[in-house]
């Protein structure tokens, strides 16, 4: 509860020892609206992709520059970064239902989407799939960075969320873009 809970309650006491918290709190007294947080995402500008078959299925990764949040400047301004963010698609022929799956936090990074995924199950079913990433200049936001989810500083845990928020809108504008008319996103864990 100490390490784990504390530290992301949107309450804090003024008696907090920990001046970090105590910034979280003033800037969350602040009324935070919908408006604020969860804008219309910038359409996204793919920078690159690659594509590659095996028995009818094509791979397909796009990549794209993840949108900057003003909130992020204003309450961090020393940080300067710039998320990279990495879909890879499995995609038939002809666009079918997409499912977006967004995966929770994991301290392995690296898995392979093939382990954590009914990749071939929903291709079988009828779906095709997309699964997101999003890069920092250090690799993966979960590993050591300053902008790792979860984190203890509840701000970076609401700067995280809702951009993550804009990546997923921006991938929804590009699968309209390739032709899908039905998305379900599934989210496990953090990622739902």
């Amino acid at each position: 509860i100490e390490l784990a809970i504390r530290p992301t309650l949107p309450v804090i006491t003024g008696a907090s020892l920990s001046p970090r918290l105590r910034l979280a709190e003033e800037r969350t007294d602040i009324f935070l609206t919908d408006d604020v947080l969860f804008r219309e995402p910038p359409a996204p500008k793919p920078t690159a992709s690659r594509s590659r078959e095996s028995r009818d299925l094509r791979e397909l990764t796009i990549s794209w520059a993840a949108p900057s949040l003003d909130l992020e400047q204003s309450w961090f301004p020393d940080t300067l970064r710039v998320l990279q963010v990495k879909s890879n698609w499995y995609l038939r022929a002809a666009p079918r239902p997409l499912v977006v799956l967004v995966r929770g936090f994991t301290p392995f990074p690296n898995l392979s989407s093939n382990i954590l995924w009914p990749i071939k199950q929903l291709d079988r079913a009828g779906y095709d799939v997309v699964i997101p990433y999003w890069l920092g200049e250090t690799g993966n936001v979960f590993k050591h960075a300053p902008n790792r989810i979860p984190s203890r500083d509840p701000s970076r845990n609401i700067i995280e969320l809702v951009m993550a928020t804009d990546i997923i809108g921006q991938l929804l504008m590009l699968a309209r873009d390739l032709g899908h008319r039905s998305v379900v996103v599934w989210g496990t864990s953090l990622g739902a």
